[in-house]
């Protein structure tokens, strides 16, 4: 059975496995450096900047990353319940999309247009 240094390092080791590919190669698509790795693999806990880019290789929700490092209590980082508006372009936006799934220059988009919104809200107040 193999030993594993943190439950970071457990997690990881089983996405490996589970996708096929091995730690170098992740590594690489990360950016994370390898002492960086290394010290990983031994049970360091990695900086949040690091657990970023590893969380967005992997394709994982940065929170999982967070949880396993000790960062955050488990659940602490779970979404906030927010009444939907009744207007089904908006409700279907925020229900059938995934913040993660939008490019940075599509986030830029969505913000700049609650902006605007609220300079406009502010303005008639």
């Amino acid at each position: 059975m193999e030993q594993y240094a943190s439950d970071l390092h457990r997690f990881i080791d089983e996405w490996l496995r589970a996708n096929d590919t091995n730690w170098e190669t992740l590594r690489k698509q990360a950016g994370v450096s390898a002492p960086v790795g290394t010290d990983i693999r031994r049970g360091s806990t990695p900086r949040p900047d690091t657990l970023k880019r590893l969380s967005e290789a992997m394709r994982v929700p940065i929170r999982e990353l967070y949880e396993l490092s000790g960062y955050v209590e488990r659940g602490e980082l779970d979404p906030v319940q927010v009444p939907v508006p009744n207007d089904y372009e908006i409700r279907s936006f925020f229900t059938d999309n995934a913040w993660d799934d939008f490019t940075d220059d599509e986030k830029e988009i969505v913000r700049l247009g609650m902006r605007m919104a609220l300079k406009s809200k502010s303005g008639r107040v």
